[in-house]
């Protein structure tokens, strides 16, 4: 088959660039003749061919011709348009991986949000839609976008056990980490006010956090804040509390970060997805997360779950989780069963499981009838 793999771009750090990439690759691996078309693509393994709009996409001979798009969907993009237009033969299937809601960015984003939503409608056109969640696929139901369709979450590779302990354990230092964008929704002002509140309860609390992130699509707003925020913990808490915002690293380094941590802390408002949990799981990390969208999935039943924004809360489960990582039944046998029941979830994510599903889906589009 000629397939095209359609998204506005592929880029390093990024979930969806990420099923983008896997996508090409394992159609490309099954035989079929695949290329992904976007804006660009920082991925020089990838069969690529550029195009920023419907018209520049049309151009494309492979693009008119081919059997079957696998259109990607987070957030609008003009290429996502191709699937109100003409189709010719190809089937139209499309990935969806949610909208982050209005209320869970800043007002200067609010505009492109509903652009998104209202982009979203489009969906309508497609012949098979893949939900990478059950939050996901509620969300089209909610909307009326009910058509042909299926779970499909992304992949998850396990690739390292977790340590047999962690280097903290007999040491009174409690090491944190955060991974993912710093943005609003992502909550990392939320975690350091909560740790404040958790310093100032418990005089004996000493805490080591990392922030990891990408940078660039991170709001500068959110950013600087952030950087305030550590200088006054550590200002406040001199020689209690110490935090590093390090952005961007490479899958090596956060693999590292998260191994050493005994907490990972991302206290968001909003998940189509969330594999930075899966990530902390995997590192043999207690996580602490507000509850909703498709965090308690996504965690099922291994985390620290509080109401979405609040701190009171939040700081609560972080001196609580603290004490518990700090406590001799934790590192004598509790955290040996926890990494147990945590790659007992896992492996549901296996890459090779999800891969075989994906693959099957698209021989199966030879027999779907075009909407």
């Amino acid at each position: 088959m000629k397939i095209a793999v359609i998204h506005w771009g592929c880029v390093h750090h990024d979930a969806i660039s990420a099923s983008v990439r896997e996508h090409t690759l394992w159609l490309r691996a099954a035989g079929h003749e695949t290329y992904f078309v976007g804006e660009s693509c920082a991925y020089p393994e990838l069969p690529f061919m550029r195009a920023a709009t419907p018209a520049e996409a049309l151009e494309l001979a492979f693009v008119r011709e081919c059997d079957l798009a696998v259109f990607h969907f987070g957030i609008v993009y003009a290429l996502f348009d191709l699937l109100t237009m003409p189709r010719g033969r190809s089937k139209r299937l499309v990935v969806f991986h949610n909208i982050t809601p209005a209320d869970c960015v800043p007002q200067k984003f609010r505009e492109q949000i509903e652009r998104s939503f209202r982009q979203m409608r489009n969906i309508a056109q497609a012949d098979y839609v893949i939900s990478v969640s059950g939050t996901n696929r509620d969300v089209l139901r909610e909307a009326g976008l009910d058509g042909p369709g299926k779970v499909l979450p992304l992949p998850f590779e396990f690739r390292n056990a977790p340590p047999g302990n962690k280097p903290g354990f007999g040491s009174p230092l409690v090491r944190l980490a955060f991974l993912g964008r710093f943005v609003f929704h992502k909550g990392p002002c939320d975690l350091l006010e909560a740790l404040s509140i958790a310093l100032a309860a418990d005089p004996a609390l000493r805490v080591e956090l990392t922030m990891l992130g990408n940078l660039g699509f991170s709001d500068p707003d959110v950013l600087a804040e952030t950087r305030e925020r550590i200088r006054m913990l550590e200002e406040t808490f001199l020689g209690r509390a110490h935090a590093a915002l390090r952005g961007d690293v490479n899958e090596e380094e956060k693999a590292r970060v998260l191994a050493a941590a005994d907490i990972f802390a991302l206290p968001t408002r909003h998940e189509g997805f969330c594999v930075p949990v899966l990530e902390a799981l995997a590192g043999g990390c207690r996580v602490i997360s507000y509850a909703n969208s498709n965090v308690p999935a996504i965690s099922g039943g291994l985390a620290r779950l509080v109401p979405t924004g609040d701190l009171d809360a939040l700081s609560r489960a972080l001196a609580e989780e603290a004490a518990l990582v700090r406590s001799a039944g934790w590192q004598d046998e509790g955290y040996s069963l926890f990494t147990q029941k945590a790659a007992q979830h896992l492996e549901q994510y296996q890459p090779e499981r999800i891969r075989k599903r994906f693959l099957e889906i698209v021989e199966e589009s030879k027999q779907w009838k075009s909407r």
